[in-house]
């Protein structure tokens, strides 16, 4: 078993969070939402509390798909961006996890992947910890990084796989006459 006490699960998204949880318990141990303070200073916050080069970091892969707008897309992106720039400069430990992998943990009943991870979440106890700033309702973004940060655990334990990252397909050169 690894000696990492904690680990981080990141979900990226304009409503994002960061969620720390003990690799023992698996429970949560800290939560950072980005609609609260912004992502600068939930990141900030983060690694003012613990040393990033020593917390395995897992955050969603993610890209912008063709139903969003540009602007839409430009502000995902730029989150992403500002969080891996963040992460990296703090020499952080950071592993990019797909949506569909990581969503293998997440084992709760509903028609979307939302819907089981809230559900998910209530059977484990914690949908307490990831509740809105106002604690009003359950944080769609705190719930996702909690799965992502599960996820991480996991492959700590040795249930899963670390994600390898697919070869990159090289394109054919261009032909000029």
């Amino acid at each position: 078993m690894s000696h990492t006490q904690f680990v981080a699960g990141i979900d990226p998204g304009r409503s994002g969070a960061v969620v720390v949880i003990d690799v023992k318990t698996g429970r949560p141990v800290r939560v950072y939402t980005f609609d609260a303070v912004g992502v600068y200073t939930a990141l900030h916050n983060f690694s003012v509390s613990f040393d990033l080069s020593e917390v395995p970091i897992y955050i969603e892969k993610v890209h912008s798909s063709p139903q969003m707008g540009v602007v839409s897309a430009f502000s995902f992106g730029k989150n992403f961006g500002e969080i891996l720039g963040y992460v990296h400069a703090c020499e952080g430990l950071l592993t990019q996890v797909p949506p569909q992998t990581w969503q293998k943990v997440v084992t709760g009943e509903g028609e979307t992947p939302k819907e089981r991870a809230m559900d998910w979440a209530r059977r484990e106890g914690v949908l307490f910890r990831l509740t809105t700033p106002a604690g009003k309702k359950p944080h769609e973004g705190a719930i996702d990084a909690y799965g992502i940060a599960r996820y991480g655990r996991e492959v700590i334990l040795g249930a899963f796989e670390a994600p390898v990252e697919a070869p990159k397909k090289k394109r054919p050169k261009a032909v000029t006459f």
